[in-house]
């Protein structure tokens, strides 16, 4: 399956990890035309039930990736998606990994691959330690703060 296959796969939940600063994409803005097919995506899963919610490590100052990510962020709450942001300092003090995940239904954990200048480079699927994914996205979830 690809990712978007995963994501059309929750029935229950659909959780996400960001932990990168600048995430390579093209262009240098993420506008409102770029998030309507993603959007339309939260709208249809929220509205059948599936739990949407997403933390995002923020660094300062603020890289203009992350600036621009975060009035995006703002608007896809509309849509249903419960996002949360986590600032550095308090990351540090939780001793878990700095890695971008997502956690499907509670089952499934697709590890993102990103180089080190932030362009996808697939991801890893993990069907063991599932607990442990858990317990850091409720860790993040915990000391992290709604957007």
């Amino acid at each position: 399956m690809d990712l978007y296959q995963y994501f059309q796969s929750a029935n229950k939940s659909l959780f996400r990890f960001e932990a990168l600063q600048d995430y390579k994409v093209d262009g240098d803005r993420i506008d409102d035309e770029d998030m309507k097919e993603w959007w339309d995506f939260i709208a249809s899963k929220t509205n059948n039930g599936v739990k949407m919610e997403r933390v995002r490590l923020v660094t300062e100052p603020l890289t203009e990736y992350t600036k621009n990510e975060l009035v995006v962020h703002r608007k896809s709450k509309m849509f249903g998606d419960d996002i949360r942001i986590i600032k550095e300092k308090t990351f540090k003090r939780l001793n878990i990994p700095q890695e971008d995940f997502w956690l499907i239904d509670e089952a499934v954990v697709l590890k993102m691959n990103y180089s080190e200048t932030g362009e996808y480079n697939g991801f890893d699927i993990i069907k063991n330690n599932i607990d442990e994914f858990q317990k850091i996205k409720d860790i993040l979830l915990k000391k992290s703060i709604s957007l």
